[in-house]
């Protein structure tokens, strides 16, 4: 059978410009953002946001010696699909094979043969720890320095304390965590697309899917900044839609650095 074309979204897509003093560390600075987050509560102290920073830092840079780990892009590999215990979804396992073809016949609704649609969702457990299938990738070749290590901790530090003061972190604050780093594989406009989405939450009864973004921006540049996603917002609302079987879910950006959370 003819393999169908594969798109990613890249995993540290909008850290581009996360640094502009060593633009060679933008993407790890942006990685380490998510990773705090994917394990925070939204409800610790600054000094528990110092010590979490300092700990992945610890991890992937120091014991990683410059490799950080990364969703897994799931090519040939075998996933565990896990809804969480809030959406009353049963619990199935899918398959993802080499030639593209899926089981089991029916995923999140999606009957084999049609459409098809892939998305884990972890819940999280005490301490806010969601369990996500990792592999490692290489950030880059060369040893880093103590200064550049203690570099990327106080700008992951900074970008973070002043997220927690913000009218966006309130938000998370006060939603029911649904998942987070919650993985998609797509069927879609003839490709298989993939990607990771990285918070997933509800506020009453709106269903919100949100991703982090570490640019350097500012506030008057922020519509046209976030009109480079639509596309994005596109797969993520639809594999969100034909799994869940929600209608009407939004999409938002959450720009760290600026502490907005824009719709769109």
């Amino acid at each position: 059978k003819e393999k169908m074309p594969q798109n990613t979204f890249p995993e540290t897509e909008g850290t581009g410009e996360t640094s502009k003093e060593y633009p060679q560390y933008a993407a790890i600075i942006g990685s380490i953002c998510h990773r705090v987050l994917e394990g925070w509560d939204f409800h610790g102290s600054p000094q528990e946001l110092q010590r979490s920073v300092e700990s992945v830092v610890k991890w992937d840079i120091t014991f990683g010696k410059g490799v950080v780990e990364s969703p897994a892009q799931f090519q040939g590999e075998s996933i565990s699909v896990t809804f969480h215990p809030h959406l009353n979804l049963p619990h199935q396992g899918v398959g993802i094979q080499g030639d593209n073809e899926y089981s089991p016949p029916l995923v999140g609704g999606v009957r084999g043969g049609g459409e098809m649609l892939r998305i884990s969702i972890s819940p999280p457990c005490e301490g806010g720890d969601v369990g996500v299938v990792m592999k490692s990738k290489e950030i880059s070749p060369d040893t880093m320095q103590t200064q550049d290590v203690e570099f990327i901790k106080a700008e992951v530090l900074k970008i973070l304390s002043g997220f927690i003061g913000s009218e966006a972190y309130k938000e998370l604050q006060n939603a029911q965590i649904l998942g987070r780093e919650v993985s998609i594989l797509l069927k879609w406009d003839g490709q298989i697309m993939r990607g990771t989405i990285d918070i997933l939450y509800k506020i009453d009864n709106r269903l919100i899917i949100a991703d982090y973004k570490t640019d350097h921006i500012k506030a008057n540049e922020l519509p046209a900044k976030t009109a480079t996603y639509n596309y994005q917002k596109e797969v993520y609302i639809e594999a969100v839609k034909r799994c869940l079987n929600i209608d009407n879910p939004e999409f938002k950006l959450i720009f760290l650095r600026l502490g907005k959370a824009v719709s769109i």
